[in-house]
């Protein structure tokens, strides 16, 4: 369904047994402002929903363990989205150029967070790492200007990239203890 422009929606059947989501199997759906993803999807490739400009909103299933590249790049409606607890990692540029997302609260089952995962969110102004999270990528809340990042950890772990917070936002360290 790659650049169907007019495509507004998207609803499987009850009884699905979808598996995975291919690679741009929604890229560019300019129209698209809504998807319901069977709980039976484990996977979603890479660039599926990138530039779905209309898209506001969208529920990941429990089912889906792992945020893959550029998944909702340039997602710029997208306002909010929950991460299931089953998700583990969350790629490259995975939701970079979500204009306007405001937060978002990573699971404690989320180990690593890519490279530019978060870049460009210009409305976001707070994301939760948890102490689960052992490895971040470079850049990956870069020109994220509004954003204060609240992490789990008292300081920065050894498997986070030196140009994580490359654009300085502010971190408050150990949040849940102050």
């Amino acid at each position: 369904f790659d650049s169907c422009s007019k495509l507004t929606s998207i609803t499987f059947g009850e009884n699905s047994k979808l598996t995975s989501i291919g690679y741009r199997a929604f890229g560019d759906c300019s129209s698209l402002t809504s998807i319901e993803i069977p709980d039976s999807v484990t996977s979603i490739g890479i660039y599926t929903f990138y530039d779905c400009t209309s898209l506001a909103s969208i529920e990941i299933p429990d089912s889906v363990t792992s945020i893959g590249s550029s998944v909702f790049y340039n997602c710029s409606s997208l306002t909010s989205i929950e991460i299931p607890n089953s998700v583990t990692s969350i790629g490259y540029r995975a939701f970079s150029g979500c204009d306007s997302l405001t937060s978002i609260e990573i699971p404690d089952s989320v180990t690593s967070i890519e490279e530019s995962a978060f870049s460009h969110c210009k409305s976001l102004t707070s994301i939760k790492i948890p102490k689960s999270v052992t490895s971040i990528g470079g850049y990956a809340f870069s020109t994220c200007s509004k954003l204060t990042i609240y992490c789990e950890v008292a300081r920065e772990p050894s498997g986070w990239d030196s140009k994580w917070n490359s654009s300085y936002r502010p971190v408050v360290w150990d949040y849940k203890n102050k």
